[in-house]
């Protein structure tokens, strides 16, 4: 969409403005998506009489994670591994629909072909009946949207570790030709031992591939607040545009806002996104280091050519941010060791003090078994040189 077919909200309607704003896929701006691990739901008590004691083959279902648009996320457990898992289950509605199970399926290549540590694992596809689902790795530790909503904002440090997996994570999709296209809070989670995984690869898009197409002309792909500018206007979208979401996503970690939170409706915001300024987090905290606004700053420019390129590049400024914060603080030794003290004590000072000349001749003397001898040897020699010796012994 071109400038003067994307409207400004605030300024009124002409009757020549007829276009409308395009359709967005992957909910209204509220909306809180399928996750992989413990988000609160609404109508979760009545979910969870519906599905919690059922078996989906193997699986036996144990509770309820999420509900989204296109799905509905159970906690399942594998008793033939004995693992617990995450079942995302595609809404009856959408079974049929022509757009949505090709979507589904394409979230389940997506991520098959990943496999790292910052990337939320799929173990299986299956179907039951009329039922599609996907068998995912479990997150304990919930999405990041869920900490924000309970705690606010993140430290300084913590959040820019966040991005530092999500980076890993991002990363990995596209050196295998992946553009998530749905970067947010609300798809990172955090595993049992603190590290972040990116998840919800059902916007996926293989970057080096335009064969296949999911979703119709003139259909925005995304979450409003977190969409690039190319995104809005549906136009041609690379791996940049990831990028940009995940400087959208750093300011909503440092300062429990979404950005241009203040606009009214998702045409003005996606506006915004593409007329209106960078937003700054420290307009929202002053105290946020200026590197990490410069990072957003860059992460969110319109034009793809004046981001980051790479998420190594980005990854390169993050962990730097990192490294400074990280250094403020003492170290403090897991062992309890104390430091070295500046000055050393003083050697003790030797208990019987003898000449070297007196040490030379003593060491042949058959007087030198205790230290009382060693001293008389000692004096004998002082008063009596080697010759006078030798002369009163003739």
């Amino acid at each position: 969409m071109t400038p003067d077919k994307m409207r400004d909200p605030s300024i009124p309607a002409t009757p020549g403005d007829s276009a409308p704003a395009p359709e967005v896929s992957g909910g209204a701006v509220p909306r809180l998506d399928t996750l992989t691990g413990g988000p609160r739901t609404e109508g979760s008590g009545a979910l969870s009489q519906v599905w919690v004691g059922k078996s989906l083959g193997k699986y036996q279902v144990t509770g309820v994670l999420g509900q989204g648009g296109m799905a509905l996320v159970l906690k399942g457990y594998d008793p033939t591994i004995e693992r617990e898992v995450a079942i995302k289950i595609l809404a009856d509605h959408l079974a049929s629909d022509p757009t949505a199970l090709p979507r589904f399926l394409a979230e389940a290549r997506a991520a098959g072909k990943l496999n790292h540590p910052n990337v939320v694992g799929i173990y299986e596809v299956c179907q039951q009946d009329q039922t599609h689902y996907l068998v995912l790795e479990y997150v304990p530790g919930g999405s990041l949207n869920d900490r924000l909503a309970d705690q606010g904002a993140l430290a300084v440090l913590e959040a820019t570790q966040v991005l530092i997996d999500a980076c890993k994570g991002v990363g990995a999709a596209h050196a295998a030709g992946l553009i998530h296209r749905d970067i947010k809070p609300a798809n990172l989670m955090r595993a049992a031992d603190g590290s972040i995984k990116v998840a919800d690869f059902g916007l996926a898009k293989g970057g080096s591939t335009s064969g296949r197409h999911l979703t119709q002309t003139g259909m925005a792909v995304g979450t409003p607040y977190f969409m690039s500018p190319e995104q809005c206007e549906s136009k041609p979208v690379d791996h940049r545009s990831d990028l940009y979401s995940l400087g959208a996503t750093y300011y909503s970690l440092l300062t429990c806002q979404h950005p241009f939170a203040d606009t009214e409706g998702v045409p003005q915001l996606m506006y915004m996104h593409c007329y209106g300024p960078i937003p700054d987090p420290r307009s929202v905290n002053p105290a946020i280091p200026q590197a990490c606004s410069q990072i957003v700053a860059r992460a969110m420019a319109k034009a793809p050519a004046e981001r980051y390129q790479s998420t190594s590049e980005m990854l390169a400024d993050l962990q730097a941010v990192a490294a400074a914060l990280s250094g403020q603080a003492p170290i403090t030794l897991p062992s309890g060791s104390r430091p070295i003290p500046a000055t050393l004590p003083a050697a003790p000072r030797p208990r019987f003090p003898i000449r070297r000349e007196a040490r030379r001749e003593a060491r042949h003397s058959p007087w030198v078994a205790t230290p009382f001898r060693r001293r008389r040897t000692a004096d004998w020699v002082r008063r009596f040189p080697l010759g006078a010796v030798e002369e009163h012994s003739r």
